[in-house]
């Protein structure tokens, strides 16, 4: 597995040939990331321009399915849950999706942009000890309870 980091909380993930790309930073985003490559499933956690760059997933042939919120997927033999949760950017409030996921045994949980530091009932049962966790350290300082 090979995970590279663009900057805020865009990520790549590839095992083999199968390539997920979290958050990936759009265009008008103000934070001058610009990265464009292939990717066969676009995690989006948050409905905001540093976190919802679709455009820069296709390439060539490849154009990723797109999982944009809560709810239970499969794709490509791989199972994602995403679980509600909140986000507070620039003082507006907005939806996080936290996801949850395994490839190759190997089980992930991708934050997102949670803000605060309590996660719901329902996101910890469904994090169940992740191998990899994805937790945001930007901005200002967060705690993050997990019990």
């Amino acid at each position: 597995m090979i995970i590279t980091y663009y900057g805020k909380q865009f990520f790549k993930i590839q095992l083999g040939e199968t390539v997920l790309a979290f958050n990936p930073v759009s265009k008008s985003s103000k934070t001058g990331i610009n990265a464009h490559f292939g990717a066969d499933i676009a995690l989006v956690t948050t409905n905001h321009n540093d976190y919802n760059g679709i455009d820069q997933l296709s390439h060539g042939e490849r154009t990723p399915f797109l999982i944009t919120g809560p709810g239970d997927y499969e794709v490509k033999e791989i199972f994602i849950r995403g679980i509600l949760g909140s986000a507070l950017i620039d003082n507006k409030k907005y939806i996080n999706t936290i996801y949850k996921f395994s490839i190759d045994n190997i089980n992930v949980v991708f934050l997102g942009a949670l803000s605060g530091g309590d996660i719901s009932k329902e996101a910890r049962e469904a994090m169940n000890s992740p191998d990899i966790l994805f937790v945001p350290i930007a901005g200002r300082r967060q705690t993050l309870r997990i019990t």
